[in-house]
């Protein structure tokens, strides 16, 4: 028989790395509400802005489904028929992926009942046209603050891109120009995942029908 020794643990060292990682654990959860709408120029001011701009449409759609759920006693299926859920310009874009991910991965809905019921519920208003005001993120920012929502983020697409695909078979630009990925510098287009919306419409133009910003890329 082979004999070995167990590693020592210093019990005390071990508490003391599980304090300090409590209290980086506090401190960076506060951060995300002290310092609200922050310069996104530098690349920590970005990640906090998309890290708050979740945060917020997350705790928005959970509340919102606690009335569903708790108060109103409806199923989540009901929600289109009850709940208008307005995003105003690019901040709140998230939500669609966030409403996604709540249907799928906790009420474990099938993809195409999810999505019908988040396209349903979500309307959608652009205050502007210009691209410097449409709020994209780099790839890999999005991939490891919310990892989950890109995986989710990348279905749309691809699905949305089969639609395009079909329509206009062999318009390759066309696809490039609708992607919710912009291929050419590696962002995610955040404004992009609202086009499906069951509302959309754009108060930048007075010419602008409903539908104006879906084709607008």
């Amino acid at each position: 028989m082979e004999c070995t020794s167990r590693p020592v643990v210093c019990v005390g060292r071990l508490q003391h790395r599980r304090l300090l990682q409590a209290v980086e654990d506090e401190v960076n959860s506060e951060t995300v509400t002290k310092v609200l709408y922050p310069n996104d120029e530098p690349e920590a001011g970005k990640r906090l802005r998309l890290l708050q701009q979740y945060f917020c449409v997350s705790c928005s759609l959970q509340h919102v489904l606690h009335i569903v759920d708790d108060l109103a006693d409806l199923s989540v299926k009901d929600l289109p028929q009850r709940f208008a859920l307005q995003l105003t310009d690019t901040h709140p874009s998230i939500g669609v992926a966030e409403l996604m991910r709540i249907l799928v991965d906790e009420r474990q809905l099938y993809w195409g009942e999810a999505w019908e019921i988040t396209v349903a519920s979500f309307g959608y208003t652009n205050h502007t046209l210009l691209p410097e005001a449409l709020e994209t993120w780099p790839l890999a920012m999005f991939a490891e603050s919310l990892p989950r929502h890109l995986e989710i983020i990348y279905e749309i697409n691809r699905r949305f891109l089969d639609e395009v695909r079909a329509k206009f078979p062999g318009d390759d630009a066309r696809l490039r120009r609708m992607s919710l990925i912009a291929e050419d510098n590696g962002r995610a287009c955040g404004w992009r995942t609202s086009r499906r919306s069951a509302a959309t419409r754009s108060t930048a133009s007075p010419r602008c029908t409903p539908s104006c910003s879906k084709t607008v890329c």
